[in-house]
């Protein structure tokens, strides 16, 4: 990123080296070299995520889910890896893994699922937190309602 002053600069001198201006002092301006560096970004961290919806599943339903998915993980590193012959995961071969799950793990929130029909709205926010981030639930709590 070139800082703004450099851009600002640069036109300042162009603009005084023609036109009336041309006669009013001139003012240095920096170097892009002589410039200090740009600030570090400025690193975000989060531990908790608040979030109020319509309606959660029971914590238990979660929790099968996200047994399902380390499970699925840990037996699966040979069709989510690339390899020398394709570059990326074999979705083909990981449909299989998921799918054979089912028989230990059942099919938690989702239900038995055909990806052609999913949709991207209307879907259950901590299933997806589960799914799509791979996070996975540190705590719960229970209000009076």
């Amino acid at each position: 990123l070139v800082p703004p002053l450099a851009f600002v600069g640069r036109v300042s001198q162009l603009l005084q080296s023609t036109g009336p201006a041309a006669s009013a002092p001139r003012r240095r301006v920096a170097r892009f070299s002589e410039m200090p560096a740009p600030p570090a970004m400025a690193t975000v961290s989060f531990s908790h995520v608040h979030m109020y919806v319509d309606s959660l599943r029971e914590l238990e339903d979660y929790m099968k889910l996200e047994a399902k998915l380390n499970a699925f993980v840990d037996s699966s590193h040979a069709v989510l890896e690339t390899t020398s012959s394709r570059v990326g995961a074999d979705v083909v071969g990981g449909r299989a893994a998921w799918l054979e799950l089912a028989s230990a793990h059942g099919d938690p929130c989702t239900g038995v699922v055909d990806p052609a029909a999913w949709t991207g709205q209307m879907q259950d926010v901590v299933e997806q937190m589960l799914v799509a981030l791979g996070w996975r639930i540190t705590g719960s709590g229970q209000t009076a309602e």
